[in-house]
């Protein structure tokens, strides 16, 4: 199915505010005591387009557009800190995005949406290649109602939030709906974090072997429960804030340890992934983590629970 630039740039241009609104909300966070300050905060907002977002003509063919957007512009409004993470509720938004089918056309099944990012150098080619931000499909009913998204959230990659805070961006959305209309978007529920300025705590004693299970979904494969995961994780001896771990899965990462969280990214042959290490106790640790892959644009994210090993046990 050949690609054509239906989708207008409105669309883009608010998925850049929706960019911005999150960066600002996060700016309005009160500052607390020197504790607070080197903790990762979470601001939770509702990003609000008005009349920017509706009434986009929408059909059967797959459709891109690309532009760039001056992420420099947005770091202006944010603090000291960096993005972190940032995650949008799309089951939450289902109640604020409408499709209307065009006259006599029913608009039950499914309308994939999917979002690349790259640096404004990589323009050409960040349909094809660029960092997945999101790949989720609504489920309308014959009315074009949605009752339905998976996955039901979407969360921005180590590498998506890198572009988001070092460079201008070069975005791509590919859109496809089940039969002409128009699509309405007024809101979307959206979660920010910015990670700590600095670290006044102590690095935890977290190298050795740590075996348990995990927990994944994403946008294409859905869940995946693993049993006997292994990682393990070697500390820099002359700066335990540094660390790196390696998994029986291929994976490779590496990250900075504040305290008892390991902030990490890093990845295998043909995903990458970036999350935290919690660890509860000197013998458990949760691990948080979300991945895109190389190939497909699908993201997800994975919950890991783990035991310290005294040895590695296959």
């Amino acid at each position: 199915m050949k690609d054509s630039a239906i989708v207008t740039h409105i669309l883009v241009a608010g998925f850049l505010v929706a960019i911005a609104g999150a960066v600002q909300s996060v700016k309005a966070a009160p500052e607390g005591d020197a504790k607070e300050a080197n903790a990762t905060r979470d601001v939770r907002h509702v990003l609000s387009f008005g009349e920017s977002l509706k009434n986009l003509s929408v059909s059967e063919r797959l459709s891109t557009v690309v532009v760039e957007g001056d992420a420099s512009r947005l770091l202006e409004a944010r603090p000291d800190s960096e993005i972190e993470c940032l995650e949008v509720d799309m089951q939450d938004a289902l109640r604020n995005i409408h499709f209307q089918p065009a006259a006599g056309k029913p608009a039950t099944g499914a309308l994939p949406v999917w979002v690349r990012v790259a640096s404004a150098s990589e323009r050409d080619s960040v349909c094809r290649s660029g960092n997945c931000l999101g790949t989720f499909t609504m489920v309308s009913d014959a009315n074009g109602a949605f009752h339905s998204v998976r996955p039901e959230r979407v969360f921005a990659s180590e590498q998506v939030l890198r572009l988001m805070n070092d460079s201008t961006l070069s975005v791509c959305i590919g859109m496809q709906a089940p039969v002409e209309g128009a699509l309405t978007i007024e809101s979307l529920p959206v979660r920010a974090c910015m990670g700590p300025v600095g670290c006044q705590e102590k690095p935890a004693s977290i190298a050795g072997y740590w075996k348990g299970s995990y927990r994944c979904e994403d946008s294409c494969d859905g869940v995946r429960e693993e049993d006997g995961f292994t990682i393990y994780i070697t500390q820099d001896k002359d700066d335990p804030s540094k660390a790196t771990f390696v998994d029986t899965e291929g994976g490779k990462y590496s990250g900075t340890l504040c305290g008892s969280t390991f902030t990490f990214s890093g990845g295998g042959s043909d995903w990458t992934e970036s999350g935290k290490l919690i660890f509860d106790s000197q013998t458990k640790v949760r691990k948080l983590s979300q991945y895109s892959t190389h190939g497909k644009c699908c993201v997800g994210h994975c919950t890991d629970n783990l035991v310290r090993q005294e040895h590695f046990e296959g």
